[in-house]
């Protein structure tokens, strides 16, 4: 999939905000790559970000999905979380444009924190989250989980709940075994980062890791993505649902559309 057969989506922070979400649901606007919009009755969470062209990172083999917003659209964000320090992840764009004139509060490990510091966001807008910490926005319960990325300076996962929905945003972590001690109880979604791993080398999870995960975390739910950002790592997200199968046949795979929306009901 390639940015020639996808457009932007029009006016997205904008339709996410006029977007209607009903009480005791969740709705959850993928942006390619680890970045989701959350909309509840009460809050719009944006997760991992990303509006960058990719440019600078020419290995990764460009972006295989267009920038899905200009920040400067964006009318009201409640609440941004980073997982880990990565541009794609903890992005300066989209943060420099809404340290100016939105300067929502900024959620995230020490390294993403920092860097946002680093970059002008107002001091008094960052919260660092170490695992297990807690925060709350409007009716949102954001619990910071640890996370395995050995190629992170700190990552975080997010379980995040509203509504009686729980959902679990793994940022770029790798499959480990104490995963489902560290997610809590069963949540209703998982969305875990895949990708195609060149020889030797172990960037994202696989779709077996994938669906171990959501065995581990006993997600009624699997969301796999990050698949289709970069070029170079592209992998078939099908190819998840079939390896699920056998890990965790209980679990449904769903797989997000770039710049559609999923509605997520409680148990």
């Amino acid at each position: 999939m390639g940015e020639s057969q996808l457009q932007a989506p029009k006016n997205l922070p904008q339709r996410v905000e006029r977007a209607a979400v009903e009480r005791g649901t969740v709705a959850v606007w993928y942006l390619g790559g680890a970045g989701l919009i959350l909309k509840t009755p009460g809050a719009i969470v944006y997760v991992d970000p990303y509006v960058g062209d990719g440019a600078a990172e020419p290995s990764l083999g460009g972006r295989g999905v267009p920038v899905p917003f200009d920040p400067a659209a964006a009318g009201r964000v409640d609440a941004v979380l980073c997982t880990h320090d990565h541009i794609d992840h903890t992005d300066p764009e989209t943060l420099a444009v809404w340290g100016r004139h939105l300067a929502p509060p900024v959620f995230g490990p020490a390294s993403s924190t920092d860097l946002a510091r680093g970059w002008g966001y107002p001091a008094d807008r960052l919260t660092t989250l170490d695992h297990g910490e807690t925060a709350t926005v409007a009716d949102v319960r954001i619990t910071s989980v640890r996370a395995y990325d050995p190629l992170a300076k700190g990552a975080n996962g997010y379980r995040i709940e509203a509504q009686g929905v729980s959902l679990l945003h793994m940022g770029d972590s790798l499959y480990f075994p104490e995963l489902g001690a560290a997610a809590g109880p069963p949540v209703d979604a998982l969305y875990v980062s895949v990708g195609h791993n060149p020889p030797g080398k172990h960037f994202y999870m696989t779709e077996a890791d994938a669906a171990r995960a959501a065995r581990d975390v006993r997600a009624r739910t699997l969301v796999p993505i990050h698949w289709d950002l970069w070029r170079s790592f592209y992998l078939n997200p099908r190819r998840v649902g079939v390896v699920a199968r056998w890990y965790c046949p209980s679990a449904t795979v769903r797989i997000p559309r770039y710049g559609r929306r999923m509605v997520f009901s409680g148990a």
